[in-house]
């Protein structure tokens, strides 16, 4: 096996257990998406991790990462839209907000 396919295997388990957590997340009512969903999240103080769509607008990027700043949440730019949508099983979506606060500490673990 090559460098590059253990990358490549490596990446899709981790997506694997990305796609688990958040869909875990979602069934449990704890994953808002959305821009107005995601930053009532934040200034509510419920979120815990953003997740934001490595395609998603700049403006609205910057809105959501002023707002996670001075609420201390942390975010993490992973997938598209699309990628994202279709983890979740739903349409491409742009911002998650993780509210749970079991599956934020997995979910840190696989991104750290």
């Amino acid at each position: 096996m090559t460098l590059d396919e253990i990358k490549e295997l490596l990446d899709n388990k981790a997506a694997l257990a990305i796609g688990t957590l958040l869909g875990f997340a979602m069934k449990m009512g704890k994953l808002p998406h959305g821009m107005n969903a995601c930053l009532q999240s934040i200034r509510s103080k419920r979120a815990i991790i953003i997740i934001i769509a490595t395609d998603f607008s700049n403006n609205s990027r910057q809105k959501i990462e002023e707002a996670a700043i001075e609420h201390n949440v942390r975010t993490f730019m992973i997938g598209t839209k699309r990628q994202l949508g279709m983890l979740l099983g739903i349409r491409d979506v742009g911002v998650l907000a993780l509210e749970e606060p079991n599956l934020a500490n997995g979910l840190l673990k696989i991104l750290a």
